[in-house]
C-alpha cells in the first residue's frame, strides 16, 4: 500500500500543467451545485410565501414556525444530497480515469456530468437509495452504528465502477456492491 506521501507525490506529478484541466473538471458541478441549492431554496421560499401570505385557500394562521419540521427538511436533504452524489462522483471518477491512465481529460466539462448522462445514472440512483435506507435503519440503533456502517458503505459507487468496467457485472446485485464495499472497509474505517 501506497503511503500518504507517495500519494501526494503522484497527485502532484499527474497535476503539473494540468490545473487548467482540473479546475474546468471541478467548476461545473460546483456552479450546478449553488444554481440547485438557490433553485431549491427559492421554489420552498416562493411556496412558502404563497401559502402563507397569497393564498386564499389556506387559513391565515398557517404555522410558519421555523422550528416545525413537517418532512419538507428531509425530502430537500434526500433531493440535495442526491444532486450532490451524481456531481462528487462524475468528478471522482473522472480524476480515478486520470489517475489510472496517467492521461488528463480531453473533455473536463463532459466529464463533469457523466454519472448524470449515461450508464451511470440508474445505477447511482439505486445504490444512493440502498446505502441511506441502511444507513438510516443502523442509525435507529443510535448515532454511532450509522456512522460506523456510512463509512463501511462508503466504496459502493467505486466498487461498482470498477466491477463494471471489467465486466464483472452481470450476475451481481445491487447489494452486492454495499456487502463488497463492507467487506473492503473492514479494519479501514479509521
Amino acid at each position: 500500500m501506497k503511503t500518504r506521501k507517495q500519494l501526494k507525490a503522484e497527485a502532484r506529478e499527474l497535476l503539473a500543467g494540468n490545473w487548467l484541466t482540473a479546475i474546468k473538471l471541478n467548476i461545473v458541478p460546483v456552479v450546478c451545485q449553488v444554481i440547485t441549492w438557490l433553485v431549491i431554496t427559492g421554489m420552498v421560499a416562493g411556496l412558502t410565501y404563497y401559502f402563507t401570505r397569497v393564498s386564499p385557500v389556506v387559513p391565515r394562521d398557517f404555522s410558519t414556525d421555523a422550528g416545525s419540521n413537517n418532512g419538507t427538511n428531509s425530502g430537500q436533504s434526500f433531493i440535495g444530497d442526491l444532486i450532490t452524489t451524481y456531481f462528487l462522483l462524475s468528478v471522482d471518477f473522472a480524476l480515478i480515469d486520470w489517475v489510472r491512465t496517467k492521461v488528463p481529460t480531453q473533455t473536463p466539462f463532459k466529464d463533469a456530468f457523466q454519472t448524470i448522462s449515461g450508464k451511470y445514472i440508474l445505477p447511482v440512483f439505486v445504490l444512493y437509495v440502498i446505502q441511506r435506507v441502511l444507513v438510516f435503519l443502523w442509525s435507529l440503533l443510535l448515532v454511532i452504528p450509522g456512522i460506523i456502517k456510512a463509512f463501511a458503505y462508503s466504496q459502493t459507487f467505486y466498487i461498482y465502477k470498477d466491477v463494471k468496467e471489467q465486466g464483472g457485472d452481470t450476475d451481481r446485485s445491487y447489494f452486492d456492491y454495499v456487502t463488497m464495499s463492507r467487506q473492503l472497509m473492514d479494519g479501514h474505517k479509521w
